[in-house]
């Protein structure tokens, strides 16, 4: 039976390959289609064809995720292959309706706007950013004492405010604001228009230091490769013209590197140098909780009902200091992690799990329709940005972190981390105007 749910996830993994290729050359450009396609392709199809192949490996390796998988009914895991099928051809739906006509011949870009946007979000990001970081980082009595709590602070179980004042702990959300100015700047240095450029060039530098601090800090490993890919893919397309197919292969055999992440990380904090132990199943059990998540959605709403979108008011207003609410991953790192799930790690969200937990299997079209919409718009804008630069800059950006949205897809989540994704698309889609009907 094993092989008929494998063949099931294959053909969805087809039909997502088959659209993901026509639309990519329809573009002409990697963009947001495929960076949430790729998302899903990888973990809703490759991800779950080689945790079922492998089962047995991953048990005798992992023994606490027997229950999460052997456990599982044949309709508990075909189920959800269906769902992805659904959701998948609503967000392929929505996407191709908002981006059916043709886009030159109704919008155009307008550099003074993009100018005066990237100078708005630019200075904007790095002034409440990177204050906010330079003072919580203060709190701790510098960078380096900041340093040595980065491991500790990524523990749901660590309380912050046992080492700083209440006051400061909130500014870790907007310090985060920070990882945004360095787009903004390096689009400004690209733009012919814009004169004077030193004063854009120390922002830039500024900015990049304090973002990649800002990651080392509180983000970890996986945010800071992508941050350092999407600047790094402007170079690559000077060279190669179509880059992703080995930049997907290069990925594949530098998972090692996750580890020498992880071991910098802890020298920071302890001054110890942690022995790297290479396996690739190790990889495959970090990589592989979304696919524990759909199969189990069922079953955590069975336990703890559905969320019915209070998590999309929730989120907004949690923002205020002092206001707390439950977040829709704190019911499913319970289900996984039992009482003690702050101690071991929670377990975000997937977007299929995200959507489900939300509204029942209504939630799979109606999010992913929105998302598809959404998304159809902003590509809609990059296919007419003239700069091929900032084109790059901006598309590859999008792709790469929409594509990191599908595992952590928590509204929540996304309202404190996902600026790039929100403030780059404000950036794309204030750069352009219609043209006038002649």
């Amino acid at each position: 039976m094993n092989i008929i749910i494998c063949i099931i996830y294959f053909l969805v993994g087809i039909y997502l390959i088959f659209n993901l290729r026509k639309k990519n050359k329809k573009n002409n450009f990697v963009g947001c289609y495929a960076g949430i396609t790729f998302g899903i392709l990888l973990y809703y199809c490759i991800i779950p064809i080689i945790v079922i192949l492998n089962t047995e490996q991953i048990i005798n390796q992992f023994p606490q995720e027997e229950k999460f998988i052997t456990g599982r009914t044949n309709w508990e895991l075909i189920f959800p292959a269906i769902l992805v099928l659904v959701g998948f051809f609503i967000f392929n739906c929505a996407y191709n309706q908002s981006n059916k006509k043709n886009t030159k011949d109704i919008i155009e870009f307008n550099d003074q706007r993009f100018i005066f946007i990237l100078k708005l979000v630019g200075f904007f990001t790095l002034i409440i950013g990177g204050i906010s970081l330079i003072i919580y980082f203060g709190a701790f009595g510098g960078i380096k004492n900041a340093f040595s709590y980065a491991e500790i602070f990524r523990s749901f179980s660590t309380d912050k405010t046992n080492y700083i004042s209440g006051t400061y702990v909130i500014l870790i959300i907007p310090a985060r604001l920070v990882t945004v100015a360095p787009f903004a700047f390096y689009l400004l240095l690209k733009e012919k228009q814009v004169k004077n450029k030193f004063i854009f060039k120390i922002c830039f530098v500024i900015s990049t230091i304090l973002a990649i601090m800002y990651y080392i800090f509180n983000a970890g490993r996986a945010p800071l490769i992508c941050f350092i890919l999407s600047f790094a893919l402007v170079y690559v397309y000077k060279f190669i013209k179509k880059p992703w197919k080995l930049i997907i292969v290069i990925a594949i055999f530098s998972l090692p590197l996750l580890d020498i992440l992880d071991s910098f990380s802890l020298y920071l904090q302890l001054g110890n140098w942690r022995k790297i132990n290479i396996g690739y199943m190790n990889y495959i059990y970090q990589f592989m909780y979304p696919f524990e998540n759909i199969i189990n959605m069922e079953n955590i709403t069975d336990i703890f009902g559905f969320r019915y979108g209070q998590d999309f008011i929730t989120s907004i207003i949690a923002m205020i200091p002092g206001i707390n609410f439950s977040a829709s991953y704190e019911n499913t790192s319970l289900f996984f992690g039992g009482i003690n799930w702050k101690i071991t790690g929670g377990t975000p969200n997937d977007l299929l799990t995200f959507s489900y937990i939300e509204f029942g299997i209504i939630g799979i079209p109606l999010i992913f329709g929105i998302l598809g919409y959404m998304l159809g718009k902003v590509d809609n804008v990059l296919k007419i940005i003239p700069e091929k630069t900032t084109k790059i800059l901006l598309a590859s950006a999008m792709a790469i972190h929409l594509f990191t949205f599908v595992p952590s897809a928590d509204f929540i989540s996304f309202i404190r981390g996902g600026f790039i994704i929100i403030f780059l698309g404000i950036i794309i889609l204030y750069s352009y105007r219609r043209k006038e009907r002649e």
